[in-house]
């Protein structure tokens, strides 16, 4: 199981900056040699009552995928050293960690969850499965309640609670073609256009660009990105890509993540919303279908109802998420930031960064 956790690091007199993982009480060593052969981050020791103890949960044996933003996938030990050694002086952590689910049981079962707990019992959850996203808030006022809260909702459940108010930035719906050759094992996803994105904060208009991911890989191989379109709300890419070589037995695993973001070349760029396509059952006729645009929270909830469980961890009354990498929603307007940062080329006089 996958968990999307991002944690603020306290910073205190006197406390060691030399590592971001030691701020939060982790201790991670890349290059070590996982059961799939392949070399990995992995967590060797979480100090009792720190961020990543109290909030994250992280135990010792998970796997860290990712951390704000880059893969630690295949990185030998001080490659993934320089990695969090450059995040020292970040305010905070994104990141992607992965839990084998045999080990699911080894979560502390005591913990109490905090502030508030809806439908069903944390152990039962805790058992079956596992996604945490940890969200902080920024700028509220010191008499406001910081403690975190926890909501754990099951889809199976007559009286679910209700996920967050949609990000006011989200919106509209976007175009794609499906097709797989199996003669060549290539499936080729075209990205044709999108409509009724909502204009900015100050009723600007938007300068769309997309990027894409064939989960479960999260890594620079899977990552596709279209070209940024200058000012409109609805743009037309008309970009083709290609993944390969994939047996169609492989789609019966596999998703397509499709972001939607608006880049701003001051600021950081703000998330327009997410489609996640199950390969499994998705068309492949090369014909052109709408998706609609939805927020973090709605994807991850229909994608987990699927394996009938759904579990968010939040900080409560939260006003701003910042996501590097798989944007998830928030209350009130925010910027969301996609790090998504390489070669700079021009699209109608706007600077595109692109993989």
């Amino acid at each position: 199981m996958i968990g999307h956790i991002i944690l603020k690091k306290p910073f205190k007199e006197g406390m060691d900056t030399s590592s971001g993982a030691a701020m939060l009480g982790l201790r991670i060593a890349g290059g070590k040699i996982l059961d799939s052969c392949q070399m990995g981050a992995v967590v060797e020791k979480v100090v009792r009552g720190s961020i990543a103890d109290t909030l994250g949960r992280i135990k010792p044996g998970d796997e860290v995928l990712e951390w704000n933003g880059r893969s630690l996938q295949n990185k030998t030990y001080e490659e993934v050293y320089d990695i969090i050694a450059e995040s020292r002086q970040e305010p905070q952590i994104e990141l992607i960690v992965t839990r084998p689910i045999r080990d699911l049981n080894r979560v502390d079962r005591d913990q109490p969850l905090r502030r508030h707990t809806h439908i069903g019992t944390p152990s039962t959850m805790a058992d079956r499965d596992w996604l945490v996203t940890l969200d902080t808030r920024k700028q509220m006022s010191l008499q406001e309640d910081r403690r975190p809260s926890v909501m754990i909702t099951s889809p199976s459940s007559p009286d679910k609670m209700p996920l967050r108010p949609r990000h006011a930035s989200v919106g509209g719906r976007i175009q794609v073609k499906l097709w797989y050759d199996s003669r060549t094992l290539q499936l080729v996803v075209t990205i044709m256009k999108a409509v009724g994105f909502p204009p900015g904060p100050q009723g600007q208009k938007r300068n769309p660009y997309v990027k894409m991911f064939l989960l479960p890989d999260r890594s620079e191989k899977s990552k596709r990105r279209t070209k940024t379109i200058a000012n409109t709300n609805e743009p037309k890419w008309h970009q083709t890509f290609i993944y390969s070589p994939l047996r169609r037995s492989d789609l019966q695993t596999r998703t397509l993540e499709i972001t939607c973001w608006d880049y701003d070349r001051y600021n950081t760029n703000d998330f327009l919303g997410e489609v996640l396509i199950d390969l499994s059952t998705a068309h492949m006729n090369n014909e052109s279908e709408w998706y609609r645009m939805t927020t973090r929270e709605e994807s991850l909830a229909a994608q987990l109802q699927r394996n009938n469980m759904f579990l968010e961890a939040e900080l409560s009354g939260s006003v701003t998420s910042v996501d590097r990498l798989s944007p998830p929603s928030s209350i009130s307007v925010s910027r969301l930031s996609d790090s998504d940062i390489s070669e700079l080329d021009y699209d109608e006089g706007i600077p595109v960064t692109r993989r």
